[in-house]
C-alpha cells in the first residue's frame, strides 16, 4: 500500500472519464491523496451512482481495510468489498468525531449480519483508541436494533 502519486492519479482520471463521471480536478485529488483523511467522490451522471474514494497516506486502519478487502459476487459481477472488521472500526471512528447515531445503527446492522466476521479483539483496539469502547460494547449487546 501507497499513497497515490502523480500517475496514480492520471490512471484514475484516465478510468472514470467525462463526461460520463464527475470526477474532482487533478490538483483537488493529489490534495486530498496527501492529507492522512482525504476523502473525493467519483459520481456516475446518469445514474447518480457515487464512489468514496478515501487515499490511505499512513492509516493502519485504512491500510488494514485494502490488505483485508474480499472478492464477492454481486448482481453477477465479481466486485471487492471491505472487510467487516473494518467498516465497523471505521463507523466508530466517525462516531467519535460526530457523534451522529447513524454510524452506530449502520454498526448494529453489520454485527447482526456479519458478525462471524468481525475481529472483536482488533476492533476493541480501535475503538479504546478513538475512546469510544462503551458503544462499541453497546453495539454488540444491541446488535440489528435500530
Amino acid at each position: 500500500m501507497v499513497a497515490v502519486r502523480p500517475a496514480d492519479i492520471e490512471r484514475v482520471i484516465a478510468a472514470f472519464p467525462e463526461p460520463r463521471f464527475y470526477l474532482p480536478s487533478h490538483a483537488i485529488i493529489a490534495r486530498e491523496s496527501a492529507r492522512s483523511s482525504g476523502h473525493f467522490n467519483i459520481i456516475e451522471v446518469d445514474t447518480g451512482l457515487k464512489a468514496d474514494l478515501y487515499p490511505i497516506g499512513d492509516d493502519p486502519l485504512l491500510e488494514y481495510g485494502l490488505d483485508n478487502a474480499t472478492e464477492i459476487e454481486l448482481a453477477g459481477r465479481r466486485v471487492v468489498v471491505a472487510p467487516p472488521t473494518y467498516l465497523v472500526a471505521m463507523k466508530l471512528r466517525y462516531f467519535a468525531m460526530s457523534q451522529q447515531d447513524k454510524h452506530l445503527r449502520d454498526i448494529r446492522g453489520i454485527v447482526r449480519l456479519s458478525g462471524h466476521l468481525i475481529d472483536r479483539t482488533m476492533i476493541a483496539h480501535w475503538a479504546a483508541k478513538a475512546g469510544v469502547g462503551d458503544a462499541w460494547r453497546d453495539c454488540q449487546e444491541r446488535a440489528g436494533q435500530e
